[in-house]
């Protein structure tokens, strides 16, 4: 007789378990590529190769970007207000101002998009309530203003609206999950012939599997056409070490953590 592991399904927390399925379900697609177009992945890991570096020492460069994308918005931003108030006699440094802000703007965007936000709103916010305040003084201040304006809105907004094809996916799964009828009063059996539904004395399955992706929290079982997702701590007999082992051998299983 096979082992086999049970699990009795709980509720889960959709929002804080998006992430992770977003990453199980990311690595199984570059996956399905990888295996359909082979030679192009091996070209793009040798590019990519050259690289990888520590978390540490890139975070360190992210760090000093950040600083000179700083420090170019913040010169650039100086200029531009000077060159503005008389461009003819500040020709030179207009200039130097737009680029030095358009260069520090983009370093931000790429580096530290939610700190460039909190920087050009309150910028766009002073420099259009002065022009606006003041327009024979200071009117020609109002474009920057609002370009400031926009450039904070979209950096705060693309934050926190981001998502995309996996994040959509991942609450779709989520959310078939959570409204799976009974599925809190059922039992769940994990073998190396597959994954098998028990409830209410009849059985389903067992259903093949092709993969199994681990997260932090969660299993995702993945089958030709379908995904399973279990919450490890609903694990209820069987230990998760003899599973990784036992189902290891027989599926490819796969780590999917933060880091990882």
């Amino acid at each position: 007789m096979e082992p086999t592991f049970f699990f009795h399904p709980t509720p889960l927390d959709a929002a804080a378990l998006r992430p992770q399925v977003r990453r199980a379900l990311e690595r199984r697609t570059e996956q399905l590529s990888r295996q359909k177009y082979p030679r192009l992945w091996a070209a793009t890991d040798r590019l990519n190769r050259g690289e990888r570096v520590p978390k540490v020492i890139a975070e360190r460069r992210k760090r000093r970007r950040a600083l000179f994308g700083l420090l170019g918005w913040a010169l650039g931003l100086f200029l531009l207000i000077s060159g503005l108030l008389d461009p003819k006699a500040l020709a030179v440094p207009l200039t130097i101002g737009a680029l030095c802000f358009g260069a520090g703007t983009a370093i931000l965007w790429r580096n530290r998009r939610a700190a460039l936000g909190f920087l050009d709103l309150p910028a766009g916010l002073a420099l259009s309530v002065g022009a606006l305040a003041a327009p024979v003084k200071l009117g020609a201040l109002l474009p920057l203003g609002l370009a400031c304006l926009l450039i904070g809105a979209a950096a705060l907004l693309r934050r926190r609206g981001r998502t995309d094809a996996f994040d959509r996916a991942a609450a779709k799964l989520l959310g078939e999950r959570a409204a799976a009828q009974g599925m809190e009063g059922a039992q769940v059996l994990l073998a190396p012939s597959g994954l098998s539904l028990r409830r209410r004395g009849t059985e389903i399955g067992p259903l093949p599997l092709v993969l199994i992706l681990e997260t932090e929290e969660l299993l995702l079982l993945f089958g030709e056409e379908t995904v399973t997702v279990l919450q490890k701590k609903d694990l209820c007999r069987g230990t998760l070490p003899a599973l990784r082992e036992v189902l290891g051998a027989q599926i490819p299983y796969e780590t999917v953590l933060r880091d990882g």
